[in-house]
């Protein structure tokens, strides 16, 4: 989850206690895996060690279980304070935002478990006395990839993009897989900073916020050239070390995937809905004339957070803007009649639709 509620909410605290809660689990899980690696070795190990194994496994699922739980209680106060007005249009806005964060959230589950596994790997490297090195990270493909098949109708791709420098032997670097018509691939991206074709991503919006404000994130809709070509969001959690960020879990989905999830969602609410960034790109739409991916210049292109008085705000007759505390995106409803209706408003979503900036 990534919430634009403030950091010192009740939403914003539970929500960063599950994501820290999931990534332990995960890290713990990684770690344990690599003890059964290592008594597969040490055929003359006693039972006392296999069942301290054995402990961390259960201790790992439960820790898991535990944030899955947490975040059904940020959705519940985020779906609360929504509803708080009593406007039935606001119990209904916050049903399908509850719909919406909920079909997104295995993909923050996915950047979760490569965020706990990736800081095993390097407080591994750690414990035998060595900098993490880019060879470490192959440990990674093969939970990715089984990653990207359990969860196929949700990511396209996923991996970790490493803090530059960190390495003790690539500047900069990326374990990515990517996964189509059921085949994993490996990326294989230019990332020498002296070749022409050099992926600086370092600079990338996906990873800019995140690496900023050391809090999971989801990037607005943004053109994967190089990668699968589409229209994508990322899902970014951040990994921590004692005293600094070694790198982002990622994973990624395409916005025609997120489209499939959503829609339900939006089409139950029976007037035109959008799912748009605070800078109005549009992450998913049942407004006729609006695109994925594209960003709204109309009459709505000039709302700001100073126009959002609370979770629910009827900005102008019969359009409403629904903010909420598990999710980073704005839900935007015209509850106006059709345009057919001559008496359809003229700063209707079917109006402003029209300006959308192709």
């Amino acid at each position: 989850m990534i919430r634009p509620a403030p950091e010192d909410s009740t939403a914003s605290r539970l929500a960063r206690a599950s994501e820290e809660l999931s990534i332990l689990g995960h890290e713990l899980t990684a770690a344990t895996a690599e003890l059964h690696r290592e008594l597969r070795f040490h055929t003359g190990s006693g039972s006392g060690i296999e069942a301290v194994a054995a402990t961390l496994d259960s201790t790992s699922d439960r820790l898991r279980r535990q944030a899955l739980a947490i975040a059904e209680i940020v959705y519940a106060i985020a779906e609360d304070d929504i509803a708080a007005s009593g406007d039935p249009r606001a119990e209904r806005c916050a049903a399908a935002l509850g719909r919406v964060a909920r079909a997104v959230e295995p993909i923050f589950e996915i950047a979760e478990e490569l965020a706990g596994r990736l800081l095993a790997s390097y407080r591994l490297a750690g414990a035998l006395n060595r900098p993490l090195e880019s060879a470490d990270l192959k440990a990674l493909d093969v939970p990715i990839q089984e990653l990207l098949k359990e969860h196929e109708a949700i990511a396209t791709g996923a991996g970790v993009a490493i803090s530059p420098g960190l390495l003790s032997d690539k500047q900069y670097w990326m374990q990515w897989w990517v996964r189509n018509r059921g085949r994993c691939t490996q990326l294989h991206l230019q990332l020498d900073p002296g070749k022409p074709d050099f992926y600086d991503y370092e600079s990338s919006a996906w990873y800019v916020d995140p690496a900023g404000e050391l809090v999971p994130h989801l990037a607005p809709p943004h053109f994967d050239a190089g990668g699968v070509n589409d229209y994508m969001i990322t899902a970014t959690v951040p990994t921590m070390g004692a005293d600094r960020m070694i790198g982002l879990g990622c994973a990624e989905m395409t916005l025609s995937r997120l489209a499939s999830l959503v829609s339900p969602a939006l089409q139950a609410l029976g007037a035109p809905a959008t799912l748009a960034t605070p800078d109005l790109l549009v992450a998913a739409t049942t407004a006729p004339g609006l695109s994925p991916g594209h960003s709204v210049t109309g009459p709505l292109a000039f709302i700001s957070d100073e126009d959002l008085h609370g979770a629910f705000t009827e900005i102008s007759p019969g359009i409403t803007v629904t903010r909420s505390a598990a999710l980073a995106w704005w839900l935007i409803v015209d509850w106006t009649p059709s345009t057919d209706s001559p008496s359809a408003k003229p700063d209707s979503i079917s109006h402003w639709s029209s300006h959308l900036d192709r």
